[in-house]
């Protein structure tokens, strides 16, 4: 992708020291846990996107012409598409200091409703027709790292990885319990999208297989 300081949006100046099209090769995404909390219990933001596109914000310029503070905004271009998505979570806390209800509003949160992989990098980014949806969560307790993972089918069946165990869980409502519960904290989110297969009907399309 490339990074890129837009004209100010009151005069339409272009700064003399503005950086078009800087290249960046780096698309690694995180965001607090904190963030996704306060977005689950206040519905702002109302979306995954958003919180992970304000975690990577670059701060908006002032204006040279009319000094007008932060009019240009720095954005990010996608040259390509994702086909896939894996966000990391990062916590401040663990073990007893972790509120265990609201690692279950996180896990509910990011699980809710499909995104689009574009918007998680920017706001201004072409509408992507290909949604994703949560497939697959790695978390952790103590230093151990374990992962509910979705069924290739699509339905809300999961099943819990623990290093060769492989236990089915239930729909996602389980997995939200057994999370808070333990409580297990998110670490990773793996989404990737649905798409009809002659033979098998709804699936997952993973890396391996090709992708769209």
């Amino acid at each position: 992708g490339t990074i890129r300081q837009q004209r100010c949006y009151k005069c339409n100046h272009q700064n003399d020291d503005a950086v078009d099209n800087l290249a960046v090769d780096e698309l690694a995404r995180s965001a607090p846990a904190a963030a996704l909390v306060l977005a689950a219990k206040f519905n702002a933001p109302d979306n995954v996107e958003e919180v992970y596109r304000s975690a990577h914000a670059h701060a908006a310029k002032s204006c040279d012409n009319c000094h007008k503070l932060q009019a240009c905004k720095v954005d990010m271009h996608l040259l390509k598409r994702p086909r896939a998505l894996v966000l990391s979570v990062g916590w401040f806390a663990t073990g007893e200091d972790v509120d265990a209800d609201e690692v279950a509003s996180l896990c509910r949160f990011v699980e809710r409703e499909s995104i689009e992989a574009s918007s998680v990098f920017s706001a201004s980014a072409r509408k992507d027709q290909r949604l994703l949806d949560l497939l697959a969560i790695v978390v952790f307790k103590d230093a151990h790292y374990t992962a509910f993972v979705r069924s290739a089918d699509g339905e809300d069946a999961w099943t819990y990885h623990d290093r060769r165990s492989t236990v089915a869980v239930g729909d996602f409502e389980a997995v939200v319990t057994r999370c808070r519960d333990g409580p297990m904290l998110p670490y990773l989110l793996f989404y990737d999208a649905l798409i009809a297969d002659p033979e098998r009907g709804l699936r997952y399309v993973r890396c391996d297989d090709g992708g769209l």
